[in-house]
């Protein structure tokens, strides 16, 4: 969030003012050796303070599922994905069709793309083994 100000005679660039959260500095700026140390320091600080504000956020939801088992706990994650629309799956992971055998993997989104949403859901789970064996109806 910022403000921006035109400032006479700098040939068209702008002032941000009232900046809040991080920021990126233009391409062409210059930093001292100094001042670049200080602002790396300043984002390691706000990290640091994100990160432990997070984990006191997330401490009571910790302390619920850190008992579950591994598979309990990744089913928990894939339901809050669904809920939430979003892929836990890594983004370069690609799996053989399983209605093919000519050994060719696809991404998540290239299934969705080929077979639509609901179809695309299913092959994909479907090519979670690999084997290029047909999905159950």
């Amino acid at each position: 969030n910022f403000d921006i100000e035109e400032v006479e005679g700098h040939e068209g660039r702008v002032k941000g003012t009232n900046v809040s959260g991080e920021a990126v500095l233009a391409k062409g700026v210059k930093l001292s050796d100094e001042e670049m140390e200080k602002e790396k320091e300043r984002l390691n600080s706000l990290r640091e303070e994100k990160k432990e504000k997070l984990q006191e956020e997330f401490a009571p939801v910790w302390d619920m599922v850190k008992d579950l088992g591994r598979s309990q706990k990744m089913h928990l994650v894939k339901q809050l994905a669904k809920e939430l629309d979003v892929n836990v799956n890594r983004p370069d992971e690609k799996r053989a069709d399983p209605t093919q055998r000519n050994g060719k993997t696809y991404t998540k989104e290239e299934f969705m793309a080929f077979y639509g949403k609901k179809d695309g859901n299913r092959m994909w789970n479907a090519a979670k083994g690999g084997k290029g064996r047909r999905p159950r109806k």
